[in-house]
């Protein structure tokens, strides 16, 4: 354990101090084996999580590009038809008025 293996176990058999620092001992090494895995398993969530997260925000921002581009083109085809409007009126785009 001192070297860091906290795989390592020990029996531990009667009741002195040694032996009661001993099973103390064991039962941190089997806490910590515990704590180790659970801090493992959630590294493993986030990494899915922030990988969820980050297709999320891709398809989300392909979308928002894509909305960007149709209100493009509405605005030109809006344009186009306030241009082709006057035309037929008869009236010049600069000032509006009849010629």
């Amino acid at each position: 354990m001192k070297k860091g293996d906290l795989t390592a176990e020990f029996d531990v058999s009667g009741k002195d101090e040694i032996a009661q620092i001993a099973q103390a001992l064991s039962e941190m090494a089997q806490n910590l084996r515990e704590s180790i895995e659970d801090i493992r398993q959630s590294s493993l969530n986030l990494t899915d999580l922030s990988k969820s997260l980050d297709e999320f925000t891709s398809r989300q921002s392909e979308s928002l590009n894509q909305m960007a581009r149709d209100i493009e083109e509405i605005t030109s085809m809006a344009e186009n038809t306030s241009s082709e409007c006057y035309q037929i009126r008869g009236c010049d785009e600069r000032d509006g008025e009849f010629r």
